[in-house]
């Protein structure tokens, strides 16, 4: 049942984006928040965007180009390399292998889509994509938001019981909880909004721009709220609320003073308004608010027993003690403190050791300041204060949540590297034009 619910929110998507000239490569990105559901072919499980670059490669075989930083693309065929020299080491553990294995062929697939790319224009089809693609599944998991709390008992809305939080479903059941968590199609609540967030940034820009769909790109980012808030993610909740100010002060940065302080007051004003609206005159919302806050006391702090602090010191205790260059493998550490590193950063440390940890660590991280070099470089170019807020926003969603093969983090990452090649290749030909 999870498929049509996985189709509807598909085909709705492609629906928006009717009227724009969007080319068939970029429908890969529509694929991506499905991260959690795949075909299995030998007890893997394919992710549906695998499938999409591998057809992306047989069409375009001949014709694909890809101008990328040599810097970059070195650095991450190094950190492939590297992954697959611990597992070596470690001797060849399967499910680490073929952890790294995924990962490797997610940045296949993004470097596929890319090479499909003839223009750096087409960077406004993606962001129309990815905004459509988050309102046409915010809809769909609204829907069975809907469906949950007035009690429809409808097959794909949520998982079986707290017991089994793996299990299909839209909505993850939690012990001691009367709704569960939302998570879309992702594996756990904590990532929904490393899929949505992006395109959240794109739309309150836009916004603040004055574009021509303001409504549509309004609804979106209403939808991504709720859906934010139905995580019960106290790290999607905060950077839910830091990405509209962030995108604030960099646009007030490029208008004039009058303007920045309409634009301040009349954003907070909304956003206020909408939420108090809903809150108090919806009582399935407030209900569930109440919810949320209780939940939220029960739940472990950051320095307890339980707390992220604490789970993430005695994971990387025990690497240190096992095996501190090599780790414990991708994905392993359960077998030895029965609990996983709930952050993607912390794992990358703990299942492949201090040095390749750090080292990919450091490529993501090289990522995010090199798109703020070149904004400073470029300060006309918008899009990459989008894309670098965008980013920042998936960095920190995995610090909640070990992801290492997340979609969303891989694919924005190429495309930022891509999107800065393209400006300093065209910045060095004007050059070249200017000289002669």
């Amino acid at each position: 049942m999870i498929w049509i619910w996985i189709c509807s929110a598909f085909l709705l998507s492609a629906i928006l984006l009717q009227g724009k000239q969007v080319k068939f490569h970029h429908f890969i990105l529509m694929l991506l928040p499905i991260d959690f559901y795949g075909i299995s072919i030998a007890g893997v499980s394919v992710r549906l965007y695998m499938f999409f670059g591998l057809l992306l490669l047989i069409l375009n075989v001949s014709k694909l180009k890809l101008l990328i930083n040599q810097k970059h693309l070195s650095l991450m065929i190094i950190a492939i390399l590297l992954l697959f020299l611990v597992d070596f080491v470690n001797g060849l553990q399967l499910a680490s292998f073929l952890q790294h294995m995924m990962f490797a062929v997610a940045f296949g697939c993004a470097l596929i889509y890319l090479a499909c790319i003839k223009s750096m224009d087409e960077i406004n089809e993606m962001m129309d994509v990815l905004v459509a693609t988050a309102l046409g599944f915010s809809v769909i998991f609204m829907i069975a938001v809907i469906c949950k709390l007035n009690g429809f008992e409808i097959a794909g809305v949520s998982t079986v019981s707290p017991s089994l939080p793996y299990t299909e479903g839209i909505i993850r059941e939690m012990s001691g909880s009367t709704f569960g968590r939302l998570r879309g199609f992702q594996i756990d609540p904590n990532l929904l909004g490393a899929s949505l967030l992006p395109a959240t940034t794109i739309s309150l820009y836009r916004l603040l721009n004055k574009t021509k769909e303001w409504k549509r790109h309004l609804i979106q980012v209403i939808l991504s709220y709720f859906c934010g808030y139905y995580t019960n993610s106290r790290m999607a909740l905060a950077l839910f609320i830091l990405a509209p100010v962030i995108i604030i002060l960099c646009f007030l940065k490029k208008e004039r003073m009058l303007f920045r302080v309409k634009t301040v007051l009349g954003s907070i004003g909304i956003v206020l308004f909408i939420f108090l609206f809903f809150l108090f005159y919806s009582e399935p919302l407030l209900n569930g608010f109440e919810n949320f806050l209780s939940d939220y006391e029960t739940r472990a702090n950051f320095a307890d027993e339980a707390g992220r602090g604490t789970i993430w010191l005695l994971n990387l205790k025990e690497m240190v003690n096992t095996n501190l260059l090599a780790g414990v493998g991708q994905g392993q550490i359960r077998n030895y403190t029965s609990v996983d590193c709930h952050n993607t950063w912390v794992e990358f440390i703990v299942g492949d050791g201090i040095i390749v940890g750090i080292f990919l660590i450091y490529f993501f991280g090289s990522v995010l300041f090199s798109c703020i070099r070149c904004s400073k470089k470029f300060p006309r170019d918008h899009n990459l204060t989008i894309l670098a807020v965008g980013y920042s926003c998936i960095l920190f969603s995995l610090t909640s949540i070990d992801s290492i093969t997340n979609s969303n983090l891989i694919f924005l990452a190429c495309i930022i590297l891509w999107y800065i090649s393209q400006i300093e290749y065209n910045a060095a030909k004007q050059i070249n034009v200017n000289s002669t």
